[in-house]
């Protein structure tokens, strides 16, 4: 007596979830797919017509069950595939130094700041919570890179830009002519030397090397005029201070 089964299993599915992992690949696992299949004797394998999917693949997609029973028969069924991508790009910064311009603004890129972040499936954007810096950003700054995927997913991580400024002032004087008074005494103000000095910032400080003046400075003196910026930058010029009497003796007789 040659007794056979010819009786396929009966295949029974339901939709499945298949994740993207870090290398940009995803397994479906036929026992996941199977919603209770049977068979008259006994099932001894269960595969999927297209179990591995890659980024390309994302979205849904519809693959068979195979089932196959102990004296080979063998039968299938479709089955939903919802292929996603979960994973976060993984967003790595450097720190910098920036220096403000001569306008006394200073601008980072992304390019300076990103020190190789990537994803499994591939960045779409990246951005920075600041770019531009001023003269009220000296010092050290807290900047985030912001990157997201193709796929919607989101991370990011903190970058230290520290904003300096190394210009000094722009120290611009002119020519200045004082009499002696009565006592043989003159003096000046750093608004008769200054003539329009600036800084990319602010300006901290002026102060001249000479203010007062007697007898025996008569006729041309240097005087220099040192400005200091709120950054420690210091420049310095010279003027010309010319001394003159012009009171004529008192003739006591």
């Amino acid at each position: 007596i040659d007794i056979k089964d010819t009786i396929k299993p009966k295949v029974l599915t339901q939709p499945i979830i298949v994740n993207i992992d870090s290398t940009g690949i995803g397994f479906a696992n036929p026992v996941e797919a199977d919603n209770g299949s049977t068979d008259n004797c006994s099932i001894v394998n269960r595969s999927l017509t297209k179990p591995v999917f890659i980024c390309s693949d994302i979205g849904v997609d519809t693959v068979f069950l195979v089932v196959t029973d102990s004296d080979g028969n063998k039968d299938s069924a479709s089955v939903i595939v919802t292929i996603q991508d979960k994973i976060n790009p993984s967003v790595i910064t450097k720190s910098i130094t920036v220096n403000l311009d001569s306008t006394g603004n200073g601008r980072i890129t992304l390019n300076e700041i990103d020190d190789g972040s990537s994803d499994n499936c591939g960045i779409l954007n990246r951005r920075l919570s600041k770019s531009i810096f001023d003269c009220t950003d000296i010092g050290v700054n807290s900047v985030y890179l912001i990157v997201t995927d193709v796929n919607g997913n989101t991370d990011s991580a903190i970058a230290i830009v520290n904003v300096v400024d190394l210009i000094n002032p722009i120290v611009i004087t002119q020519p200045v002519t004082v009499i002696l008074d009565q006592d043989g005494k003159a003096s000046i103000a750093l608004s008769d030397i200054d003539n329009g000095s600036s800084d990319n910032c602010v300006i901290a400080n002026r102060s001249l090397s000479k203010t007062s003046f007697d007898c025996s400075q008569i006729g041309d003196n240097i005087v220099i005029l040192t400005v200091t910026d709120e950054n420690g930058n210091s420049n310095s010029a010279s003027s010309v201070v010319t001394v003159k009497d012009d009171l004529k003796p008192t003739v006591i007789t």
